[in-house]
């Protein structure tokens, strides 16, 4: 859908994603069951989610671009520089990201049932 989005020459007709996070991700996969420790994962969600819109991290670790803190709504949005601008949610939209999506003959998002990684699925 990146692709599709920010190099709108590239025509593109149909579009298939599998198991993409497009919502974003939060939380850290079976962490409490791994851990044993609700305090210990809770603290590490914490620090991903004061770490992860900063712009070094931003540009280097591609988990921290779909990093999406419910708790947070206004920092994401200003903070995330792909997952907040391709899904169109900064103040000032994107016009051509809306034109691609909408001007697909098709767009099939494929979410995975058994998914352990991504959350919220």
């Amino acid at each position: 859908r990146g692709l599709a989005q920010r190099c709108s020459s590239i025509p593109v007709k149909n579009l298939i994603t599998y198991g993409a996070p497009s919502n974003g991700i939060f939380g850290i996969p079976d962490c409490e069951v791994n851990t044993g420790s609700y305090e210990l994962c809770e603290l590490a969600r914490q620090l991903l989610a004061a770490a992860a819109y900063n712009p070094e991290l931003q540009d280097l670790v591609a988990p921290a671009q779909y990093w999406r803190d419910p708790l947070n709504h206004t920092q994401f949005i200003e903070g995330s520089k792909f997952l907040s601008d391709l899904n169109n949610m900064k103040v000032e939209k994107n016009p051509e990201y809306k034109r691609v999506i909408t001007s697909l003959e098709n767009y099939i998002m494929i979410k995975w049932l058994d998914d352990t990684t991504i959350i919220p699925r």
